[in-house]
This record gives structure tokens, sequence and C-alpha cells, in this order.
């Protein structure tokens, strides 16, 4: 039997407003979106399946309503938002790629025509800002396996990307199978 091991690093938590610098269109249902801003200066993703939870404006904002943050990372309490405002539409991501010489994160969005996120995604220019807290912490795989089997629908593709990327670099024998391209029901 195969034993894998993972290594665990905690990275600093904030919630931070980025702003859109790209959008590309991978796919007729797949869009990268690329954002910067003050809060990537001490940014880390270590591992293919890191990801953020990632904050949307609410009708009418141009910035999502940040909550406060004072102990509730370290403690495992819930973020608390204002009162006054609606809580934001929240999903997590799974980080595409991160350039720290840039400051840049990509993430890619499938585009299905409903929920906050997707329809975000499908308008996203440049200019527009979002929040991300996270990721809080990476599980690095320790040593290289000799072979690996990645497996996912189109929303697991930036971590299977992420993962033939280091795999490869590894000369990791690996097979990724992707259902993508289905109608949505």
């Amino acid at each position: 039997m195969l034993k894998i091991e993972l290594t665990r690093y905690d990275h600093q938590f904030g919630i931070d407003v980025i702003e859109v610098t790209r959008v590309e269109d991978l796919a007729p249902s797949l869009r990268r979106v690329t954002s910067t801003g003050d809060g990537l200066e001490h940014f880390a993703s270590l591992s293919p399946d890191d990801h953020v939870k990632l904050l949307f404006p609410t009708d009418g904002d141009d910035t999502p309503v940040l909550p406060t943050t004072s102990g509730h990372a370290a403690a495992g309490r819930r973020p608390t938002f204002p009162s006054d405002r609606g809580r934001p539409a929240m999903r997590d991501y799974t980080v595409r790629g991160f350039d720290p010489t840039a400051g840049e994160l990509m993430i890619d969005f499938v585009v299905h025509g409903a929920g906050p996120a997707s329809s975000w995604a499908a308008s996203a220019k440049p200019g527009d800002r979002l929040a991300k807290g996270g990721p809080r912490g990476s599980r690095v795989l320790a040593g290289t396996p000799d072979w690996c089997v990645l497996a996912g629908d189109e929303t697991a593709l930036p971590a299977i990307g992420r993962w033939l990327e280091q795999l490869t670099a590894q000369q990791t024998r690996t097979i990724a199978f992707v259902e993508a391209g289905r109608p949505r029901p």
C-alpha cells in the first residue's frame, strides 16, 4: 500500500480587496480572472489544491462588504459583518496561479449562468473589485510519487492544472480524467 505524506504550512490570514487586471476566456464556459492588490504582498499558495474565499459585491456596490476579522480566523469563529449592510455572497475557489513578482492572483471560473460567482465572472472586467480571504494554509506533498491519477469535472481544472505542472516537473507519470462541456441541468 502506498502511503502519502503531507506537510502542513500555515499562512497569514487576512481578507483583502483585490482588483481585476485581466479577463481571459479559456473556453466557452471557462473564464480566468487575474487580480492584484495590496493584500497580495504576503500571499502564499504552496499546494495545487489551495483555495481562497472570494467575497462578491452585492447589488449596487462596487466593492464587497468586508467583515471584521479580529480573532475569528485563529479562534475558528465566523466573521462579523456590519448589521446595516447585507452579507456578501462568498464562495471557495482554487488558486489557479500566483505570480509573486507581478503580484497577480489567477482564479478560473466556470461560467454557467446561475449563481453569484458565475454571474460576477461572466461580466467581470478590469477595474472590478472583489475580496479574498486565505488560503489559511497549504498541505504539501512530501516526496515524489512514481505515478498519479487525477480526476474531476471542469470545476477541478484549476487544481488539476496545477497538479499536472508540479508532477510533470517532478517527472511523475500522471493520467488525468476530466469531465467537461456537458450541458448543465
